[in-house]
């Protein structure tokens, strides 16, 4: 993936999640150069994230330095709970859906400043795509071979 160094979301950032005091101080999206996304949340509601019904977070139109293509999506969890692939993380047509309102995060955590926070990475895997001109030079070959086979 083409990224940047450092967290490309994190707190005080608008999103379309909810209102404008989101994402909340501990949250960020951070995606990662060894195509992994992590997705830091911190409880807004007791354990909860305190997101309304249907909040989530879509990740879509990956940009690589190769034509590639998202094939699968493994979900790793520190301190969230509530979550399985093909209900909270949905994985189709190469985007990922992560929905964040129903989520729990346990317990404190001392890089939290005293508020309970976690994160949910996503490691991508990624399969290469030929280019066009692959296809046309595999086509023009074959067709070599046909003309070659008929003339012997």
């Amino acid at each position: 993936m083409s990224v940047g160094r450092g967290k490309e979301i994190f707190a005080g950032n608008p999103t379309n999640i909810g209102s404008s005091n989101i994402p909340l101080n501990n949250e960020y999206i951070d995606a990662q150069p060894n195509d992994r996304i992590v997705l830091g949340l911190e409880a807004g509601a007791g354990a909860n994230t305190g997101y309304g019904t249907g909040a989530n977070y879509l990740f879509s139109n990956f940009g690589f330095s190769s034509p590639s293509l998202v094939t699968g999506v493994t979900v790793s969890l520190d301190n969230i709970s509530g979550v399985a692939l093909g209900n909270q993380v949905v994985f189709g047509n190469g985007s990922i859906r992560v929905f964040v309102d129903t989520l729990t995060i346990p317990a404190f955590k001392d890089a939290c400043h005293g508020v309970q926070c976690g994160t949910i990475t996503l490691d991508l895997t990624v399969s290469q795509v030929p280019e066009t001109a692959t296809y046309a030079v595999l086509a023009i070959g074959l067709g070599v071979l046909l003309i070659r086979r008929r003339l012997a």
